[in-house]
């Protein structure tokens, strides 16, 4: 099971168990979790994503401009 949620919340929602949890109950926590963490939107507009998959994309074949420290200031 792999998680993609804030470690912060994971903690947060284990010290909520209570001290004689077992294994099972804690992993019932965390995917309960993980459910709710999906279950949300994104908060990001689609657009601008898509923007920055197309970016991305461009990277990764090379179609990028180089500049150099030296000049920026120029």
């Amino acid at each position: 099971m792999a998680l993609k949620i804030n470690k912060k919340r994971i903690f947060k929602a284990l010290e909520d168990l209570p001290e004689d949890a077992t294994i099972g109950q804690a992993m019932f926590k965390l995917y309960e979790l993980d459910q709710a963490s999906k279950s949300k939107e994104s908060p990001y507009n689609p657009e601008f994503v898509a923007k920055i998959v197309e970016s991305k994309k461009q990277a990764r074949e090379g179609r990028v401009t180089a500049i150099k420290t030296e000049d920026l200031w120029k």
